[in-house]
């Protein structure tokens, strides 16, 4: 055989482990949920925070409400560590550092959701239907 064929050879077998490399990642998993992500449906933060029953005190004169940590490992905070902002959801926690941009990365931390169905729950994930 002629190094030029022998070249060939290689392309295709290396081609071919590609394509099955790629082929197969998929297999087993299921197709994922149709859908978009809308983030200008996302509900008022303090809804939210009702929703879940979590207490807060009164918010500050920037809008950031106070209310004890849900993420603590103990449970057991005395005072409240955890700023949330009442407009756009941010929070942080200055106790153990935990923080978020926007009130969908709060409740999939509180439930342990995966994003989809934290989206879901709160209705911010449009269905696409085929016509």
């Amino acid at each position: 055989m002629t190094t030029k064929n022998k070249t060939a050879e290689r392309l295709i077998h290396a081609s071919a482990a590609v394509n099955l490399k790629h082929h197969t990642h998929y297999l087993g998993y299921a197709r994922p949920t149709q859908g978009r992500f809308n983030r200008s449906r996302l509900p008022n933060p303090i809804d939210v925070l009702h929703q879940l029953d979590i207490i807060t005190e009164k918010a500050n004169s920037k809008g950031y409400l106070k209310l004890r940590c849900p993420f603590h490992k103990d449970g057991n905070e005395k005072t409240p560590s955890l700023n949330l902002h009442k407009t756009t959801g941010h929070y942080r926690c200055h106790a153990c550092g935990t923080k978020g941009t926007d009130i969908l990365a709060f409740y999939m931390g509180i439930t342990d959701k995966s994003f989809v169905e934290a989206a879901k729950d709160l209705g911010v994930w449009e269905v696409k239907h085929d016509r």
